[in-house]
């Protein structure tokens, strides 16, 4: 019984632990429904009237769809060379060991890395 009622009280101090975290997120989406003298209101206004004017007044802008693409562009690149830098870290992982890794077995895939370009298994493999 007592364990019971120490894990519905962990339960829930994750869940006001993570409904605090996501209260900025449903300010954002909801100020994105507001008008403006609806979000500047002093007391806040948690029961108001959606508008769709703000997305409208987004998509009109001239630069709106430049601005777009350029995100996308720039995202793509990060991924890019995240998976780049991810790919070399991970061969070096695999091939180079250090002082903390446990030994490898010789039947795994990454003991392939460990032999030189002569078919000679260096020193410390």
């Amino acid at each position: 019984m007592r364990r019971e009622v120490r894990r519905t009280i962990y339960h829930l101090v994750l869940w006001l632990i993570a409904l605090l975290f996501f209260m900025p997120v449903l300010w954002i989406v909801l100020a994105a429904f507001k008008t403006k003298g609806d979000l500047l209101a002093v007391p806040v206004k948690w029961a108001f009237v959606p508008t769709l004017d703000n997305f409208a007044d987004l998509v009109r802008r001239h630069d709106f769809f430049s601005s777009l693409e350029n995100s996308f562009l720039i995202s793509a690149a990060a991924v890019v060379v995240a998976l780049a830098v991810a790919f070399l870290a991970a061969y070096c992982f695999s091939c180079f060991p250090s002082g903390w890794s446990p030994p490898r077995p010789r039947w795994s895939p990454s003991s392939s890395c460990t032999r030189r370009w002569d078919g000679r298994t260096p020193s410390w493999a």
